[in-house]
């Protein structure tokens, strides 16, 4: 599964990323994949795009190669403030499916809603170790300094196309194990997703 940003801007926004993450998946899973195909696909989709607008598109690949398309209107502010909140739930560092995206997101997608019904932009998790891992639908970054940290994939989370852009791109970002501490010592804290952009967490509320 991949979801993706459109704009006339962009067009589909690190869509080489998001294209290498799904072939990834697709060679450890034994998924048929047919990147030639997909493409033609897309091609065909952006041509019911308004250049005005900005669409989400999620992309759905099945275990014999065919592929769902679906997109919708992407509205509001997307770089504004937000809060986020911590999940009691603790997943592993060595859950295999947190590496990859894929619909077996059961406990992601359950905390997300609840908390998204209480006003939150996103849920943060943790590991069996209290290391903070990611969000739902977010990698997480902060700034410390003159430095930003995010953690590292060894803690169990997804290697998020706009975090490995941004890693490969900003000498300044960092890996780093990261816990409740260093997130309420921090400059600033960030969740970053490539549909959504980069946004400023004002406040994280630990609910336990």
């Amino acid at each position: 599964m991949e979801t993706m940003l459109w704009s006339k801007k962009t067009g589909f926004f690190l869509l080489k990323e998001h294209l290498r993450r799904l072939k990834d998946s697709s060679l450890y899973f034994e998924f048929h994949y047919n990147q030639k195909h997909l493409r033609a696909l897309l091609s065909e989709l952006k041509k019911q795009f308004n250049a005005e607008t900005l669409y989400k598109v999620r992309l759905l690949l099945y275990k014999d190669g065919s592929i769902s398309l679906t997109h919708q209107k992407l509205t509001g502010v997307i770089n504004s403030a937000k809060l986020a909140t911590i999940s009691k739930f603790r997943t592993s560092s060595k859950a295999l499916f947190l590496r990859h995206k894929t619909t077996n997101r059961k406990l992601y997608d359950e905390e997300y809603r609840k908390y998204r019904k209480s006003g939150y932009y996103d849920v943060l998790f943790r590991n069996e170790k209290a290391e903070i891992t990611e969000g739902a639908i977010s990698n997480i970054f902060i700034k410390s300094g003159k430095f930003y940290y995010t953690p590292p994939l060894a803690c169990g989370l997804l290697n998020g196309v706009y975090r490995r852009y941004l890693l490969n791109k900003r000498p300044n970002i960092k890996e780093k194990v990261l816990t409740l501490k260093e997130l309420k010592n921090a400059d600033k804290i960030y969740l970053v997703n490539s549909v959504r952009g980069i946004n400023k967490i004002d406040l994280v509320r630990n609910t336990e």
